[in-house]
């Protein structure tokens, strides 16, 4: 497995390229980041579970051996098997997909809320990276233009110049190397960022962040945006269908306090009776059978409807919040 993952890795690396642009970073940092592909594992399991918890239990199948088998008039009574299918009560299974519905829409909503941290971080990394080898660039050139005029001065000084532009410049000059190294020493930990944003091995050669992204100079009003971001947001998406996943919860959980009940059949295998000739010699027995589970210590769903009730409310009272931290923000 970790010979799997380290040719993964290689592969993921192999399609990044100094050419590579910033869309195409994104592109990438979209399939191999490695939190937003927990994110998207966890959003296919949550839904995984909406079949799961809409089957029916499965049928108990049981066999008895009689150790003294039981005489009958038409024979001894040998073995016994029966099939029993448990039936739960109405809407059950409604009310635990219903559930499993919303939580697998609340995994969603996460995972698209990390697919856009995951944007912005790398948009935010690239511009970073973009400042910075602009900073290098126009420093570099001061340097050099430093140095010219220090050799002018060097010039000057040597022809009974004085030594004071000599010494400005070099102090400048001096100045100016210390700020080139404090701006090399950015680049590391910006480059590493990036680098684990897209999953690659540490030390990968990364294309370099020449241009700025582009965006549409015009912007809607501020009403406009906060009718966009209690429409769109994907982290008050899920705080929704978290107060939607709890609600379905109480209402299961009122029905766990209902009986459920169970079908079956039993069938028993009859010897031959000892008696010759006796009418339906060895006949064997079908029983139909009924069972219903009685809810009896009440105290236990009680406390299951609390609980729900307690989680309705901390979902409630957490996408309260959410929405007034949208609406300070307009």
């Amino acid at each position: 497995m970790t010979v799997c993952l380290f040719a993964s890795l290689i592969e993921a690396t192999a399609t990044v390229h100094e050419t590579s642009t910033l869309p195409q970073l994104i592109s990438f940092a979209e399939t191999n980041n490695a939190a937003l592909h927990a994110a998207r594992l966890r959003w296919e399991a949550a839904g995984q579970r909406v079949a799961e918890a809409r089957g029916w239990p499965d049928p108990r199948l049981t066999y008895g051996y009689f150790a003294e088998p039981v005489e009958t008039r038409v024979g001894p009574q040998e073995h016994r098997i029966g099939v029993m299918q448990p039936l739960l009560w109405f809407g059950k299974l409604k009310a635990a997909g219903d559930v499993a519905s919303q939580e697998a829409a609340a995994a969603l909503a996460n995972y698209e809320a990390s697919r856009l941290t995951v944007v912005q971080q790398v948009r935010l990394t690239w511009v970073e990276l973009y400042l910075l080898n602009r900073s290098l660039r126009i420093t570099r050139e001061n340097v050099d233009l430093l140095r010219q005029l220090e050799a002018v001065a060097q010039t000057q000084l040597r022809a009974g110049g004085r030594m004071s532009p000599v010494t400005k410049a070099q102090v400048e000059l001096g100045k100016l190397q210390d700020r080139l190294s404090s701006l090399e020493e950015l680049r590391t930990p910006l480059e590493t960022r990036m680098t684990a944003l897209l999953n690659l091995l540490q030390g990968t050669p990364l294309p370099p962040a020449t241009q700025l992204p582009t965006r549409s100079t015009a912007l809607p009003d501020d009403e406009t945006l906060f009718d966009w971001q209690q429409q769109a947001s994907p982290i008050l998406e899920a705080l929704e269908h978290a107060v939607a996943k709890e609600e379905h919860s109480i209402r299961l959980a009122r029905k766990e306090g209902l009986p459920d009940f169970g079908a079956g059949v039993d069938y028993i295998v009859t010897g031959p009776a000892r008696i010759s000739g006796t009418p339906d010699s060895g006949k064997d027995a079908v029983i139909a059978m009924l069972s219903v589970d009685i809810p009896l210590w009440r105290s236990r769903y009680g406390a299951s409807v609390r609980e729900a009730r307690a989680r309705r409310d901390a979902a409630l009272s957490a996408l309260k919040r959410g929405a007034s931290k949208a609406i300070s923000y307009q």
